[in-house]
């Protein structure tokens, strides 16, 4: 309490809260009937819980509210009680999607960010052709889809795929772009440029990889030859940001490039 006037000298509080369906409050009250006089706080934690998904149902979303009862000692209260919930873009959701890992998230405008650097020691040399075909997109959102539309995208962008060292384990690899594990990727593999980057006496280059297919610089979809340590470390990268910005199907996230 930061001040008081007149006849109030203290009040007394209760907190409840709750959630919406497919969540149950595991904490109700964070605390109760406290009589709080000038200068005095009360804190609480409260706990919530997902309940089990229907039939059919991978995930679900809802809101929190509150209910905080006020009343001054002695005095007859004439409306005791103040109630709000959590704003209506602020939903909580909570989903069994991502393998191995249940959770919740908050989804907001702000778009989680797929950063590539340009610098990076292993997967570097792609990041340049990744920036083109971006250029030639016209956007930077993609957007998530499932481990089962992901293999498929892929094997739609990447097989057949000849390997240029077949003798050379992980010397070569299809890195396809935009990646398999979102809706934009899944490309006919024989509509993208395919490409081997390279770097010759510091100078990079990305020429196509077949001398009898050529690209027309308008292609929109990539087939890289790279290593299989490149491939792993810039698909690492989305990797984690699925995991840790917990993104799901139809999930948007923005892509950048840094030095």
């Amino acid at each position: 309490m930061i001040r008081v006037t007149g006849d109030v000298q203290s009040l007394t509080l209760r907190m409840q809260v709750g959630c919406g369906t497919g969540c149950t409050p595991v904490t109700k009250q964070p605390w109760y009937a406290t009589t709080l006089g000038y200068d005095q706080e009360v804190t609480g934690k409260t706990k919530y819980c997902g309940d089990p998904f229907a039939t059919g149902k991978t995930r679900v979303s809802f809101r929190t509210n509150y209910a905080m009862y006020m009343t001054m000692p002695g005095a007859t209260p004439v409306d005791s009680s103040a109630t709000w919930s959590s704003p209506a873009g602020g939903e909580i959701r909570c989903d069994a999607e991502q393998p191995r890992l249940r959770g919740c998230v908050i989804p907001t405008n702000d778009l989680p960010v797929l950063s590539y650097s340009r610098s990076h020691e292993k997967y570097g040399i792609v990041v340049p052709i990744y920036e083109e075909i971006m250029r030639r997109r016209g956007t930077d959102i993609s957007h998530a889809v499932d481990l089962t539309q992901a293999t498929a995208n892929r094997n739609a962008t990447c097989t057949p795929f000849t390997n240029l060292y077949p003798t050379t384990r992980g010397a070569d690899s299809c890195d396809e772009f935009p990646p398999a594990s979102t809706k934009e990727g899944g490309q006919d593999g024989s509509l993208c440029a395919e490409l081997t980057p390279q770097v010759v006496n510091n100078v990079w280059s990305a020429p196509a990889t077949w001398p009898n297919r050529p690209t027309t610089g308008t292609e929109t979809c990539l087939r890289l030859h790279i290593t299989q340590r490149a491939n792993s470390s810039a698909g690492g990268v989305l990797g984690s940001l699925r995991k840790y910005q917990r993104l799901v199907t139809d999930d948007p996230f923005r892509i950048e490039f840094t030095s």
